[in-house]
């Protein structure tokens, strides 16, 4: 009876620290975003500037390559394409990596439409109870990637003007996606006995996916019946979802290059600059590289493209891999919208991708030696 009590006021003490937390940081985010209004009323033709600029970017450099891959894409999902292609692999993403047979999916589909595609899924079967908690936060480590004609097309061709550049950023981007996985896969008895609890807790759970879960047998969702669906309806639908997807991209990237300007203004953006630019100097790397590190942190295009003038093509593809992998704050806070209801802590998703980072930049740094 004590150790009942124990917990309860366990749980009521994280309660009241979750509340002063989230407090705390909605009066920081409120003072954040009266900052952003002062200074968009201080210099409003800078600003829109910025925004032209990223708008100008997206269209030019990213609406050409992904538009038609988002559209191409969600057909092949409505005709259930993917979810057969992803049944070849699923029982191997299921004993290498130790997840859920349904990552095979999430993770093909990541791969091809790149972010935040895959964020998307997971938090779409954790919202329909297919997964649980635990099975999203690991599931997670494989499946936040870039898609090929983004990194190809947009990054490599676009913005490097290199496509054997690109090919070398999408290959590690994918490598180092796969090894973090790896290294970082949980214990198979921890993630049983986590299972266990949670279905135990959750009672909406459906008895057919409890019992797939305990046996570690579950399957990919039936692919839907697509003879009774109408070919007009299926591209009615794929184009109205391209367009949304696509826009909400250009929307994210137009903004976050109003915000890089407007830290930059802060001094903000040039304090991380000047600390990227000395520990560079340190290691007798071309300093150029500072900024675009520094703005590719806060939104990955522009940061890509302020790269791009870097003339050491090793360094250029050590630095950009490293980007496309962490996906600047502007992916993340795309990711973690959809992962919101799996209850992952947004520290732990950073340091993670910090990781994935990390490992890319060793990657493509093999690769670059070798076929550069």
């Amino acid at each position: 009876m004590r150790y009942n009590n124990n917990i309860t006021s366990l749980n009521k003490n994280r309660k009241q620290n979750n509340k002063v937390f989230i407090n705390i940081f909605t009066d920081f985010l409120s003072i954040c975003l009266f900052v952003i209004i002062f200074m968009l009323v201080l210099n409003p033709s800078r600003y829109m500037q910025s925004v032209n600029d990223g708008i100008l970017l997206f269209f030019v450099s990213v609406f050409p390559s992904l538009f038609p891959f988002f559209f191409i894409s969600k057909i092949l999902t409505e005709l259930g394409t993917i979810e057969r292609l992803s049944n070849l692999t699923k029982k191997f993403v299921e004993k290498v990596f130790r997840v859920p047979a349904i990552t095979s999916y999430a993770f093909l589909m990541s791969i091809i439409c790149g972010y935040p595609v895959g964020a998307k899924i997971i938090g779409d079967l954790h919202e329909s109870n297919v997964i649980s908690d635990t099975e999203a936060h690991h599931m997670i480590k494989l499946c936040t990637t870039s898609g090929p004609i983004f990194v190809i097309g947009s990054v490599g061709v676009k913005m490097l003007g290199d496509y054997k550049l690109g090919l070398l950023i999408f290959v590690s981007h994918i490598t180092s996606s796969v090894i973090s996985a790896f290294v970082l896969r949980p214990k198979k008895s921890k993630i049983l006995k986590d299972e266990k609890v949670n279905i135990l807790k959750n009672q909406n759970y459906c008895k057919p996916c409890l019992q797939a879960q305990l046996n570690k047998k579950t399957d990919l969702q039936q692919p839907q019946n697509t003879k009774n669906k109408n070919v007009d309806n299926i591209l009615a639908s794929s184009v109205n979802s391209s367009i949304m997807s696509i826009l909400t991209v250009g929307a994210f990237v137009s903004i976050f290059f109003m915000f890089i300007d407007i830290l930059y203004d802060l001094q903000i953006l040039n304090f991380l600059k000047d600390g990227i630019e000395y520990i560079l100097n340190l290691l007798k790397i071309d300093s150029a590289c500072g900024k675009g590190i520094a703005s590719g942190i806060v939104e990955m295009t522009r940061g890509i493209n302020e790269l791009g003038i870097v003339q050491n093509k090793i360094l250029k593809l050590v630095f950009v891999s490293g980007l496309v992998s962490f996906g600047g704050f502007s992916i993340i806070l795309q990711s973690l919208v959809f992962l919101s209801k799996t209850k992952i802590k947004t520290l732990k998703f950073i340091g993670f991708k910090c990781f994935q980072s990390f490992v890319t930049m060793l990657v493509s740094t093999i690769l670059g030696l070798i076929f550069y």
